[in-house]
């Protein structure tokens, strides 16, 4: 197989039993499929077509699928596998990572371009995240061999300094905007660097060398004049982080906000880090931490939160609209709602005391109660989280990491095992509760 080759369809489709969802299987081969990034833009504009990578041929390559017909379009070739992609939807383009550049494909011509090399002295580009008008990227590289030892008992997690890269698509130029860790920001933007969605100016990444006094884990965002693509500023926190909370998995949503999962724990450790997994000397109980969504808005650095009604969806993301959030791993309230009537109990203001214990060391990811895709809106100050979709999924070789296609009716995910995973789509509805 070669690029441009059409290839048979492997479309089927189900019904979800327990809650009578439609579901699409886009792909059936034995291989690895895969999705993107749950951030990544993965559809064009009509929701028609969506891209995947798959090593269907012996190395991972791009492919796109007709949603409709399920005819199957190989879009690149080559000995060398293809990274991280993301699509800008209106121009039916894609972006990925291959060979340590960052390339652009046309999805009608096929026809690729380089948009940015390797800087000198440094490793490959990675990240990709796209601006929604399509002009600017932010990207993410490290200084090759550069060891941090100027900051004794500080555990920088990948041991180099990590550079943060703007790239205007539609001009080439580009230019780093922070190199960091520094004596005057400790953080290492070592995790996720993306950009807003709404005001390209914004930058953000979250850290997990940061101790004290919020954390291990922390976010950051940075303004950047877009003509001279120079930072106006040093970074700052994302928002006031308190101690004993810790955020993981943070994604650009609309109008210039930014959601993420938070967990409010009740002890840290020696080291002043949230109590997550039980450490030589500490004691961890299960229960000890409050999972919510915390919403961001960017620029009057305001937040909102809202408390998940028992153990957190993992990767989680919201519609284009804003009325409806997917999860993977997310428990639907069955033990939050157990033996209660659960419209009387989320028609009142509930206790948190009330959340069940939630195991410390994340075990819920391999029970019954994770092993959904599941739907929640905010009732009031809490979630209510309803059962979509089994995924059914080997959690620590593919993570189905839900995303909305860009008219919001459909849910895309993967799920499989380290040999075989496959991409589904579900209908993005608000399910009936089957308990």
């Amino acid at each position: 197989m070669s690029k441009g080759d059409v290839l048979p369809s492997e479309r089927r489709e189900f019904e979800q039993p327990e809650t009578g969802v439609r579901v699409v299987q886009l792909t059936d081969a034995p291989c690895r499929n895969l999705n993107g990034y749950y951030n990544d833009e993965q559809f064009t504009a009509d929701g028609g077509t969506y891209v995947f990578r798959s090593d269907r041929t012996g190395t991972r390559q791009l492919y796109a699928v007709d949603v409709e017909s399920g005819a199957i379009v190989q879009l690149t070739d080559g000995d060398c596998d293809v990274g991280g992609v993301t699509v800008d939807p209106e121009r039916r383009l894609a972006y990925f990572a291959r060979d340590g550049r960052i390339l652009r494909l046309c999805l009608e011509t096929l026809r690729e371009d380089t948009v940015a090399e390797p800087i000198p002295g440094c490793g490959p580009l990675g990240g990709g995240d796209l601006s929604s008008c399509g002009r600017y990227m932010v990207l993410s590289t490290r200084a090759e061999d550069v060891r941090i030892h100027r900051y004794p008992r500080q555990f920088w997690s990948h041991g180099s300094e990590a550079l943060v890269v703007v790239l205007d698509v539609e001009t080439g130029n580009s230019a780093i905007v922070y190199l960091g860790p520094t004596a005057e920001v400790p953080v290492a933007p070592d995790s996720h660097v993306y950009i807003c969605r709404g005001d390209p100016s914004y930058v953000f990444w979250g850290s997990y060398t940061r101790k004290a006094p919020s954390g291990f884990k922390t976010a950051w965002h940075l303004r950047v004049d877009l003509d001279s693509l120079m930072p106006l500023a040093d970074p700052q926190p994302l928002f006031d982080q308190r101690p004993y909370e810790f955020i993981n998995h943070y994604y650009p949503a609309p109008d210039n906000h930014v959601q993420m999962p938070l967990y409010q724990y009740s002890h840290v450790d020696g080291d002043q880090v949230p109590v997550a997994f039980t450490r030589p000397g500490n004691v961890s109980r299960g229960g000890e931490y409050l999972p919510m969504m915390l919403d961001v808005d960017l620029r009057t650095g305001a937040t909102r939160r809202w408390q998940f009604p028992g153990q957190p969806a993992l990767h989680f993301k919201g519609n284009n609209a804003g009325t409806l959030w997917a999860g993977d791993c997310a428990d639907p309230g069955f033990l939050w709602f157990a033996g209660r009537d659960a419209d009387e109990f989320r028609s009142r203001d509930a206790d948190p005391a009330e959340c069940p214990a939630i195991p410390p060391d994340h075990s819920y990811h391999w029970d019954e109660s994770g092993s959904w895709i599941g739907v929640f809106q905010p009732r009031g100050a809490y979630l209510e989280v309803r059962p979509l979709v089994r995924h059914r999924t080997h959690w620590k070789a593919v993570h189905p990491h839900p995303t909305f296609s860009p008219d919001d009716r459909w849910i895309a995910y993967a799920a499989g095992t380290a040999e075989q995973s496959q991409i589904f789509l579900a209908e993005a509805v608000w399910p009936k509760w089957f308990m």
